[in-house]
């Protein structure tokens, strides 16, 4: 799979014109598993500004009842709602990976390859989360 070609493909079919992502497994032919590759690419590529964009963009994903739609958009109002959904599922799965990573240490011995991985997780992330706690609970002030 060219995932450089789909997610060009990719992106001028969602530029700005959201679809449900039944509707863009059908119209690209691919499968949900291919469709997933895709669309990481694709983000991953956004984020280093895609060669084909002139704009910075995101691939915007949102549920509407049970179904998925996704747009790739450069609406800074959508671009920003966009961007707080992710800050917020970002701390959550940095506070996941922070305690599974935790159980692991008192798991695993020290000098093994996955206890010595687990406690760099716990390190380097546990100094993260708790700099994104600091802050958080910093107060703005006027």
């Amino acid at each position: 799979m060219n995932l450089a070609a789909y997610a060009k493909q990719l992106d001028g079919l969602l530029y700005n014109k959201p679809m449900a992502g039944d509707q863009i497994l059908h119209a690209m032919g691919m499968t949900k598993e291919e469709f997933r590759q895709v669309v990481l690419y694709h983000r991953m590529t956004l984020s280093g500004k895609a060669p084909w964009r002139t704009t910075p963009a995101a691939l915007v994903q949102y549920y509407d009842s049970d179904v998925s739609y996704y747009e790739v958009s450069d609406d800074p109002v959508k671009l920003r709602a966009w961007a707080r959904t992710r800050i917020k599922d970002g701390d959550t799965r940095l506070a996941t990976i922070y305690a599974v990573s935790s159980v692991m240490v008192m798991l695993t011995r020290a000098s093994s390859r996955e206890g010595r991985k687990a406690r760099l997780v716990v390190k380097h992330v546990g100094r993260l989360v708790d700099d994104l706690d600091d802050l958080y609970s910093e107060v703005s002030l006027p």
